[in-house]
């Protein structure tokens, strides 16, 4: 028996290994291919047999003949049984043994059909039949009604061998209807047999299988548990053990070891608890009692001996574990350190202690109330602040609602409270017990429960009620002294007996620019006074030491080196014990009273010389403002003599609708005395009309007012500058405001500065949003990163603007938008930001997601009904090519738009270059005017009074007048360039016009890019709008120099050829390629990098030619330079 269970085992073993593909299959399966594999096993051996059974019966029969056709057979069923049992061992149970007893069944029907044999051996392999039909139900688990086919199957096959052995043998009907009977009941027996044992089997075999999962189920919930307790078991941060009633140690862990010193559980074991060499228990008997009695301890404190002989507190929670007889098995329980408790127990009662005594003893008062303002505890010293007689009388009483607080409004109080939870040195007025008032100084905080709820408030006061007094005092007498000191018209100053500075007045550092911390303490006469008067404060000082009070003048250096003149009277200054501690200073500004004669004598002198040689009109009149004296310009500004600007006479000249309110406003401004500005028109004789700006200053001496002065400029180019700007200003306002697209500018902090309506269009953002960082449209969060990193590239880039970006938007409304758009930097009230302009491309993303979702479908269709559906795809293809070929028209235009805006910006910035142009030019035209004038005005000075210096100062008179001279002509090119009057042609000087230009672009010619001029000496004139005819020459000379990289020469050379002019620019730059000629004068074509040109030079310059009925042309060669060919009418004189 022990040799069989062993051997079974092995067989068992050795099977599982070979099924171990089945390792983590269910439990029916397992068990399937367990029972399987040793009838394949069977199979096999026994298909062998019969193999060479076959072999031997065929050779002993009367023939001795072998049928080939038999072992084939069974050879090739060898073959299968045996690929059964390879997809077996692989894991496919189910395929393998259906293949098993489909193969065994067909072959054992074709060796009964195609077998020689005689009749019986025929006849007994059906036998083998009903061997296989009675396996099926061991090998099906879900089918049942497979039995059924195999025994129809097989009653099937009866019949038709039936016919064959009844043709073969001449068998009788009843023989054979008999045959048929017998075999086909037994068949269905079998089949019904069979179907039941499977339904039979099936049951059990879930029955056992729900028992098996059970099982594993509660096993792996048993070591789950384990797992658990066990973990809490080691990591448990309190001491928990288990012992027998008599003390042996049964487990430890960690946590108890390392409470009771023990590096390792082996120290104690076979131990009892109660050893001494343990550790020590106190109360271990009070311990055996109580768990004897109630069964359990709860919180026995005691003190424990560890090991290393410290002593420590526990607190042991602990319970007897008994069996069902109700005998006591073993203890467990759990054991906590509370050493450091019971330390810091001690500690806040000694604490208590000392606090108790600080309380009754401070000098300070102190105070506990609830939140509501009554007062649950107070020492002695606040009953002596508050003036009760005892503690008893003052607890109970409330602050608030008792009046000890003189103001009722505590907010401020109340306020630091709820914020930072206390309050510090806070000063207030309280009552005392008598209706005395009292200064409190107070430090307070709020005491807050677990839940953070304010349970009482606590503090200290102190009564600084005198103290505060005497400071008012104090403060009181220095305020009025020191105001009485800032409040001089004088200049102040106190230093010691070092020289060192203690005190100066308000008035002082007004002067003299100066701060306190920058004056006290420093010696005063290093610095403050200029080499040669230090001397003399030194020497004063002196005298002060020796009770001398003085009286001089010296100059002081401000901080911003102005020097005043001042006259300082000095007096000693003593202490309580009338010893000389320092001196006072006391210091008047006579700056302006030593030095008003010679200003006034230069100031005379140089009105004269100014007056006559000013580029604006001059006037002075009387203090009633009578005029008495105009210059040459006012003159010749106003179309009046001199003796016809006298008086009032200056009126006539006003413009009549100007004239009533400047008189009025000339009259209130002159009986004031005060400056006037004003802007108005002077009608000249000759019909003509002259914007000008007058400003008039009173004259005043020794505080009276001697007269008036004023100046009147010409500002007419000006005025007819802003009205052309205001004009372009409202056209491209316009312009932008009816933009389908988003124009919109932005600060680097995301604040929108300026929008177009397009934007609170399409994402409902109005204008009080702008800056409102919260406000519900914003760029999707996905795509936030995508704009941060194009603003981050763009800004610390070399790049201008970025290129095409699409993000995603979510609008006011909650709705997903696309745009596509760029952002360029640029600058916008001398600060950088960010401008984008952006289109609203969500229908087209839309379409271009309905045509995904489309071109899907219909991939999707195509693969599904091809053929059916060609007709259809070629339609869809049709339809997806137009829509593609409409996206590509959508980018083009796009592209278009882009351009457009593009050629719009340099529009208005060559209109606002023009415009600045021209105001630049004027503005400058007036100081250049005043240093021509001043310069003359020296050389006149230097001729007439000190003759002997002029050579010396001639040179550098001359290089100011240089100077003057290359300014003008800057001007004058400026003012020819700014002169675009689109319908004005007048007869030119062409060769002026070269020069102007130029003249605007000497730096670009950097003193690298020589210039030969060739003009014809010819005598001719040319009409031309001579603003535009500067436009189109600056285009072509700023292509030629741009085009030259390093050195170069550029020629410009003029000539009369058939009665007409024609110039030649020439360059040695690195020309143009020949395939860009053609489009050379394209509107937007340029070779330059992005941002560097718009492609609109040559375009704007081919078209002012061909407007003055010119001819423009270019021959260039790559590498070697380009010449252009300017033809023009002329007027032969």
């Amino acid at each position: 028996m022990n040799t069989f269970s062993y051997i079974k085992t092995k067989l068992d073993s050795f099977i599982e290994w070979r099924l171990k593909a089945y390792e983590n299959a269910d439990f029916g399966t397992k068990q399937k291919a367990k029972l399987f594999y040793p009838i394949a096993v069977f199979g096999i051996i026994t298909l062998i047999i019969l193999m060479f059974s076959s072999i031997y019966v065929q050779l002993n029969t009367m023939d001795g003949i072998i049928d080939p056709s038999i072992l084939i057979l069974e050879l090739l069923l060898l073959i299968i049984f045996l690929m059964c049992m390879y997809l077996l061992v692989k894991g496919y149970y189910q395929f393998s043994s259906q293949l098993f007893l489909l193969s065994a069944t067909l072959c054992a029907w074709i060796v009964i059909f195609i077998g020689e044999s005689d009749f019986f051996t025929r006849v007994d392999t059906v036998v083998l039949l009903f061997a296989v039909l009675n396996t099926v139900p061991l090998f099906l688990s879900k089918k049942k009604a497979t039995i059924f086919v195999y025994v129809t199957f097989n009653i099937l096959m009866v019949i038709l061998f039936a016919v064959k052995l009844q043709n073969e043998y001449d068998i009788n009907k009843a023989q054979f209807i008999d045959f048929i009977m017998d075999t086909s009941l037994a068949f269905l027996f079998s089949g019904i047999a069979g179907y039941h044992i499977l339904k039979l089997n099936q049951k059990i075999l879930n029955k056992v299988e729900s028992d098996y999962n059970e099982r594993l189920k509660a096993e792996k919930e048993l070591a789950e548990s384990e797992y658990r307790y066990r973990n809490l078991f080691e990591n448990a941060q309190i001491g928990i053990y288990r012992t027998t009633p008599e003390g042996e140690i049964l487990q430890l862990n960690p946590a108890m070891q390392e409470l009771q010193g023990l590096t390792s559980i082996q120290e104690v074991v076979n131990k009892n608890f109660n050893d001494a060499d343990v550790f020590v228990n106190t109360n271990r008997h009070l311990f055996i009692e109580q768990i004897e009695k109630d069964g359990f301890v709860k919180d026995l404190e005691s003190v424990w001996t560890r090991k290393d002989g410290e002593s420590v507190i526990v607190r042991e929670n602990a319970r007897a574990v008994r069996d069902e007889k109700g005998k006591t098995m073993y203890y467990e329980g759990f054991v906590i350190n509370i050493t450091e408790q019971k330390k810091a127990e001690e500690a806040i009662r000694e604490s208590e202690l000392k606090y108790t005594a600080l309380f009754e003893n401070a000098q300070m008062g102190i105070f506990q109330t609830n939140p509501d303002g009554q007062i649950i505890k107070a020492n002695p010293a606040l009953v002596n602040i508050l003036g009760f007689d005892s503690v008893d009388e003052l607890v109970g009483r409330n602050l608030i609602t008792d009046n000890f607080f003189v103001k009722t409004d505590r907010s401020a109080f109340e306020s630091l409270m709820v914020k930072q939870g206390y309050v510090s040195n806070f000063e207030s007025e309280w009552r005392k017990k008598n209706g005395e008032i009292i200064t409190i100084k107070e430090n307070s905080r709020t005491v807050k429960d677990e839940k953070g709820n304010r349970v009482y408030l606590e503090g200290f006061i102190e009564d600084i009620t005198e103290r505060r007094k005497i400071e008012m005092a104090l403060k009181e007498n220095e305020e009025k002294y020191r105001s009485l000191m800032d409040n001089m018209n004088d200049l102040v100053m106190f230093v010691d007996n070092d020289d060192k500075i203690l005190y100066v007045n308000k008035r002082f550092k007004e002067k003299i620019g100066y701060s306190d911390s920058e004056l006290i303490g420093k010696i005063g006469y290093k610095l403050l006074l200029s080499p040669d008067d230090q001397e003399i404060i030194l020497k004063a000082n002196k005298e002060r030491i020796q009770n001398i009070s003085s009286q001089y003048e010296a100059t002081f250096i401000a901080k911003d080196g102005t020097k005043f003149d001042f006259l300082v009277s000095g007096a000693p200054v003593r202490d309580a014990d009338d010893n000389i501690i320092g001196s006072i200073g006391n210091m008047i500004d006579i700056t302006e009273r030593k030095i008003a004669e010679e200003k006034l004598r230069k100031s005379q002198q140089l009105f004269h010389t100014l007056a006559h040689t000013s580029p604006v009109g001059i006037f002075r009149t009387r203090p009633d403002g009578y005029t008495t004296y105009v210059n040459p310009k006012w003159m010749e500004i106003s179309g009046l003599t001199f003796e016809e600007a006298l008086g009032n006479g200056w009126l006539n000249a006003v413009y009549p609708e100007d004239k009533k309110v400047l008189a009025e406003n000339w009259q209130l401004y002159s009986k004031e005395g005060k400056e006037s500005i004003a802007e108005y028109r002077f009608l000249k004789p000759d019909g003509s009309v002259v914007w000008v700006l007058g400003n008039a200053v009173p004259e005043v001496l020794d505080g009276k007012i001697q007269g008036f002065i004023g100046t009147v400029t010409d500002i007419t180019e000006r005025k007819i500058a802003e009205k052309k700007i205001k004009e372009s200003e409202e056209k491209y306002r316009t312009i932008i405001e009816v933009f389908p697209d988003i124009i919109m500018i932005s600060d680097l902090e995301r604040n929108i500065l300026y929008a177009n309506d397009a934007l609170e269009n399409y994402t409902g953002i109005t204008p009080k949003d702008y800056r409102n960082k919260n406000r519900k449209a914003k760029i999707h969060p996905d795509d936030t990163k995508l704009m941060q990193d194009a603003i981050k590239e763009l800004l610390d880039g070399d790049q201008t603007h970025t290129s095409l970006i699409e993000h995603r938007f979510i609008d006011s409304w909650g709705n997903l938008r696309w745009f596509a758009g760029t952002m360029s930097k640029m600058k916008y009230n001398n600060k950088l930001v960010l401008q984008t302009i952006t289109r609203d491309i969500t229908e087209k993303k839309k379409i271009e997601e309905e045509l995904r979702k489309y071109r899907e479908h219909l991939e999707f269709l195509v693969k599904e009904r091809t053929e059916e559906l060609q007709t259809t795809n070629e339609e869809l293809l049709s339809t997806n090519e137009e829509l593609h070929s409409q996206r590509e028209e959508l980018q083009v235009t796009l592209k278009n738009l882009q351009n457009a805006q593009k050629q719009l910006i340099q529009a208005e910035k060559m209109a606002s270059l023009g415009v600045l142009a021209s105001g630049v030019a004027h503005e400058i035209n007036n100081p250049l005017n005043f240093i021509r004038g001043g310069a003359f005005g020296l050389e006149d000075y230097f001729q007439e009074n000190i003759p002997d210096h002029l050579e010396k100062v001639k040179i550098f008179i001359s290089s100011i007048n240089e100077g003057v001279d290359r300014a003008a002509s800057i001007v004058t090119s400026l003012n020819h360039y700014s002169h675009r009057d689109e319908s004005k042609i007048t007869e030119c000087a062409i060769h002026d016009i070269i020069d102007n230009c130029l003249n605007i672009l000497r730096n670009e010619l950097r003193d690298i890019i020589s210039v030969e001029k060739n003009y014809s000496t010819s005598n001719f004139i040319i009409k031309c709008n001579e603003g535009k005819m500067h436009q189109a020459l600056l285009n072509v000379l700023s292509n030629a120099i741009q085009s030259i990289e390093g050195r170069g020469d550029i020629k410009i050379r003029t000539q009369i050829k058939n009665k007409q002019l024609q110039i030649v620019i020439s360059d040695t730059g690195h020309g143009i390629r020949e395939e860009n000629l053609p489009k050379i004068f394209d509107p937007f074509f340029t070779t330059k990098d992005p941002g560097k040109g718009t492609g609109l030079g040559l375009s704007i310059t081919y078209n002012i030619i061909e407007e003055h009925k010119g001819n423009i042309e270019i021959n260039s060669e790559l590498y070697k330079g380009t010449n252009v060919f300017i033809t023009l009418p002329v007027i032969l004189k």
